[in-house]
């Protein structure tokens, strides 16, 4: 699912890998490399988050303030819709 996130070089698009209500796996094309914190934009609201780990491909956030379960159940139910849409 894509996603706009803003980690110090401006906003960017990158993809949702996997997310739980306390952080989120993403995929990105090198942007998140060296960067220490990152807000992320989910259903219209920005959340803020410490990047954990990172590489070249992945990196995984830790969100400052669980997302709420209608948030994260909103996020899944949309991920879904797209699989099918696509399929």
């Amino acid at each position: 699912m894509p996603v706009t996130i803003n980690a110090g070089r401006g906003k960017q698009k990158v993809i949702i890998a996997d997310i739980s209500m306390n952080g989120a796996k993403l995929k990105h094309d090198g942007v998140l490399r060296g960067q220490k914190k990152l807000r992320i934009k989910l259903k219209g609201k920005w959340y803020a988050g410490d990047i954990m780990w990172s590489n070249d491909f992945f990196s995984g956030v830790k969100f400052k303030r669980p997302i709420t379960q209608l948030t994260f159940d909103a996020l899944v139910n949309s991920a879904a819709v797209s699989e099918i849409k696509t399929a």
